[in-house]
C-alpha cells in the first residue's frame, strides 16, 4: 500500500501530562520519516505551542469542553482529509469515534489506550464514567485499536469483546536522547551529593494506586540495615498522609517529596536504585525513563506494565503489590547488587521512539484498509 503523507494526532491535554508527551514523541518520530503531520487540541493556551516539534503544525479547534470540539473537529476532518487519524485520552478519544462513526467514515481511525480500562472505570466518577461507557460503546468504530502492553489489550478486550482479537500492542515511546540530555542537567539536590547514602528515588502523582505508603514502610525496613534515603517525586492528595507515615516510622528526616521537578532525569541518573510501588500501571513509562538513564529498578509485579517492561524480572526484581517487606529486601539486594547500566539502557531501547514508529508504519502497511488481527 501507498503510506499516507498526512498524519493527524489528537490530545486535548496541555504538555507535561503523560499522554500530551508521548504524543508530542510520536508527531516527532512521524515528522522525522518525513509524513505531514498535524497536532490537534482543543486549545493552545500554556506552553503547548513552544513544545510541538519542528515540522509539526499545530490545530487550534478552538474548544473548551468536550461537547463543543466535534464541529471543528469535524470540519477539520473534512477539510484535510488525513490518512491517518490517531486520537489518545478520552477526551480526544470519545469525539474522534463520534466523529468516524457519524461524520467522516472514510478517515482511518485509530485510537490509543494507555490506562487499563476496567481500572479507568472503577476509579472514575459518575461525569467520567458516563465517558468511558459511550467509548466502549463506540470502540469497534475505530479501524484499529492499539494498548500500550499485553496486559491492557487483554483488559480491554474483556471489557469490549466486539474488538476480541483485534488490538495492538505498541508501547508508548521513551525519547533517549531528550532523556540522556536531562539526565547530564546539573542537580542542586544534598542528597545526591553525598556517596556513602544511597537514595532511593520514585516518581509520580501521590495518590493511592502509587501505593507510597508501601514504599515508605519499605524505607523503614531498609534503614535496619543501611542508612538509606528516600525521594518522591510528584505532588497529589497524599502527601500529608505520606508525612504523617514517615513521621510515625521515624524516618521523615530520610524522606524528601519536592513536589513537580521539571527534569526528573536528573534525579533518576544519580539515585542509587529506582522504586516503583504501584497497585497497578498500564505500562509504566517512568520505569522505563529511569532504565534509560542507567539506574537500577524494582518494582512491583502489579497488572500490567512492570512484568513485561522487566521481563519476568530479568532487568529487575519484582516483589508483590502491597509487601513492604519484600520491596525493602528488592531494594537491598539490589543496592547490594545492582545491573549494569549498559543493559538496563539497552533494555530500555526496545521502546525508542524508533521502534514505536516502525509498529506503527508496519501496521499501516498490514492494514490494507481492513481491521488488523494479531
Amino acid at each position: 500500500m501507498t503510506l499516507p503523507l498526512r498524519i493527524a494526532l489528537f490530545v486535548p491535554a496541555r504538555v507535561g501530562g503523560g499522554i500530551s508527551t508521548v504524543m508530542l514523541a510520536i508527531a516527532r518520530g512521524f515528522a522525522g520519516r518525513g509524513f505531514t503531520v498535524d497536532l490537534l487540541v482543543y486549545n493552545s493556551q500554556g506552553e503547548l505551542a513552544g513544545s510541538v516539534p519542528d515540522g509539526v503544525r499545530l490545530i487550534n479547534l478552538r474548544a473548551r469542553k468536550l461537547v463543543t470540539v466535534l464541529p471543528g473537529l469535524v470540519g477539520y476532518l473534512r477539510r484535510e482529509q488525513p490518512e491517518l487519524f490517531i486520537a489518545a485520552s478520552w477526551y480526544s478519544v470519545l469525539p474522534a469515534l463520534v466523529a468516524r462513526t457519524f461524520f467522516c467514515r472514510s478517515v482511518r481511525t485509530w485510537v490509543r489506550q494507555d490506562g487499563v480500562f476496567s481500572n479507568q472505570i472503577a476509579d472514575a466518577g459518575y461525569k467520567h464514567r458516563t465517558i468511558l461507557k459511550l467509548i466502549r460503546w463506540h470502540l469497534p468504530a475505530a479501524d484499529a485499536v492499539i494498548a500500550v502492553s499485553r496486559g491492557v489489550a487483554k483488559d480491554l478486550e474483556n471489557r469490549v469483546p466486539r474488538i476480541a482479537g483485534t488490538v495492538q500492542v505498541i508501547p508508548n515511546p521513551v525519547p533517549h536522547d531528550d532523556i540522556a540530555r536531562q539526565a547530564a542537567m546539573p542537580l542542586e539536590h544534598p542528597w545526591f551529593a553525598d556517596p556513602d547514602v544511597p537514595v532511593i528515588l520514585s516518581a509520580g502523582r501521590l495518590v493511592d494506586t502509587k501505593d507510597y505508603a508501601t514504599l515508605v514502610r519499605a524505607l523503614a525496613r531498609v534503614r535496619r540495615s543501611i542508612y538509606a534515603r528516600l525521594v518522591i517525586l510528584g505532588a497529589g492528595r497524599e502527601r500529608d498522609a505520606l508525612t504523617a507515615l514517615a513521621r510515625a516510622l521515624g524516618v521523615a528526616d530520610a524522606v524528601d517529596m519536592p513536589g513537580f521537578v521539571p527534569n526528573p532525569f536528573a534525579y533518576m541518573a544519580r539515585a542509587s536504585v529506582f522504586a516503583l510501588s504501584s497497585r497497578h500501571e498500564g505500562l509504566s513509562m517512568v520505569l522505563i525513563e529511569a532504565m534509560a538513564c542507567g539506574t537500577p529498578v524494582v518494582s512491583t509485579d502489579c497488572p500490567h506494565g512492570p512484568g513485561e517492561v522487566l521481563e519476568n524480572g530479568r532487568w529487575g526484581r519484582l516483589v508483590p503489590v502491597g509487601d513492604a517487606d519484600a520491596l525493602a529486601r528488592a531494594i537491598l539486594e539490589t543496592l547490594r547488587d545492582p545491573a549494569a547500566p549498559d543493559s538496563l539502557v539497552s533494555r530500555s531501547r526496545a521502546f525508542s521512539i524508533g521502534n514505536c514508529i516502525d509498529r506503527h508504519v508496519d501496521l499501516l502497511v498490514g492494514e490494507a484498509g481492513s481491521r488488523v488481527r494479531r
